[in-house]
């Protein structure tokens, strides 16, 4: 009997590697994962783009006129301080032309920067140009006062609003340079504060900036005392005279006191009382401190450069003054050249300045205008000529009649 031999059973191994297929799918999922994120980041990026894009060119259509609004916005200040001296009525034309211009303005995109008067100083909107002192903890960096209207067009700002907060007041500096320093020829009359009450020389208190008033005789007090409180423009060029009061009364005699103070000051501030250069406050408060430039004087002996000058009456008493001329008032002396010499053509009170003036702002030359005390013919006051005396006093003792 044959018998079949039992063969040995195979044992099936399970393979651990994956298969290639698996690793293809894989591979492929993978891949396919980073071409949708990539696809999604440039869509978003086109999106962004797109917006972006949009947003610009909205915003280009909104400031293409920024130019002219610019440009126009001189003339809308122009027309608030006109208004500020002359108050129009409602029908008045120039009014009515303002208000229209400001409208169609408005219709384009501008708008005027909320007043900030009161509220904290914002960069963003505002640009410091000059700062007024206070004693109050919670007015401290605070807007007290506009300069100048800041205005947005669509939103972003075309102009900023001018406040007042730096300690300065808006003078930046003050100086007379010589050819020859050893030759310091052109001196003036500082201004002195008399708060005494006692030998008060009036007339060597001509710059009447800051904050000081006086209950008995107001005449005494300061000027504008909003635009420049803490007496900044009092000390612009200051220089030191030495000078003798003859003639006092009370048996005193005769005093020689030295006087410190500056010597150049804004029209608005200039004294208007006896002897003083100004006319009436009618005519200094026209000058507005926000309207006041940088200011190059030059004095030269190039005749060529001289600047024709309308002279003016500085004697207070018509009565002393040739030609019975009112302070202030045009010279009452027939014009002259440059050497001084009548020209004869029947006009009066121009002549020559021996140099000139530029406003550094604007490169604009400007006008000039001095005076002389007619009355004075020993101190140079009647040759209508720029050639100031040395005294800065007569011998006679100041007086005035309340």
């Amino acid at each position: 009997m044959k018998k079949n031999k039992k063969e040995p059973s195979k044992i099936k191994k399970k393979d651990t590697k994956p298969s290639k297929k698996k690793e293809e799918n894989k591979n492929l999922q993978e891949q396919l994962t980073f071409e949708k994120d990539k696809n999604l980041r440039l869509f978003a990026e086109f999106d962004n783009f797109r917006k972006r894009t949009a947003k610009e060119r909205i915003e280009l259509f909104g400031t293409a006129s920024k130019d002219i609004m610019t440009s126009l916005l001189p003339i809308l200040d122009n027309f608030e301080r006109s208004f500020k001296v002359n108050i129009p009525k409602e029908d008045d034309g120039v009014l009515l032309i303002y208000n229209q211009l400001k409208t169609e303005l408005e219709k384009k995109g501008l708008k005027e920067i909320e007043n900030p008067i009161g509220k904290v100083l914002d960069t963003d909107y505002h640009e410091a140009i000059t700062n007024i002192t206070t004693e109050k903890k919670e007015d401290k960096g605070k807007i007290v006062d506009i300069i100048e209207k800041g205005y947005l067009l669509s939103n972003k700002v075309l102009r900023y609003a001018d406040p007042t907060n730096i300690d300065n007041n808006g003078l930046i500096s003050s100086s007379i340079e010589f050819d020859n320093i050893n030759d310091r020829w052109l001196s003036g009359v500082p201004d002195r504060d008399d708060e005494s009450g006692f030998l008060s020389f009036w007339g060597l208190n001509w710059i009447r900036s800051g904050n000081y008033t006086d209950d008995n005789n107001s005449q005494f007090s300061d000027y504008n005392q909003a635009d420049d409180p803490s007496s900044i423009f009092e000390s612009a060029i200051e220089q030191t005279i030495t000078t003798t009061f003859s003639n006092l009364p009370f048996g005193i005699g005769e005093i020689t006191v030295d006087v410190t103070g500056g010597t150049w000051a804004p029209y608005n501030f200039v004294s208007y009382f006896e002897d003083g250069p100004g006319l009436n406050s009618n005519i200094t408060n026209q000058v507005k401190m926000e309207n006041i430039n940088s200011v190059d004087i030059v004095f030269t002996n190039d005749q060529t450069k001289w600047t024709k000058a309308v002279i003016v009456e500085a004697q207070e008493n018509p009565d002393l003054a040739i030609g019975g001329a009112l302070k202030m008032g045009l010279r009452e002396s027939p014009s002259v050249d440059k050497t001084g010499a009548d020209i004869g053509d029947g006009t009066n009170g121009m002549g020559w300045f021996p140099g000139y003036a530029i406003d550094v702002e604007t490169g604009e030359r400007l006008n000039i205008i001095f005076a002389e005390d007619s009355w004075l013919t020993s101190d140079n006051g009647n040759d209508m000529k720029w050639n100031p005396t040395s005294n800065i006093v007569t011998e006679q003792f100041p007086s005035y009649d309340d």
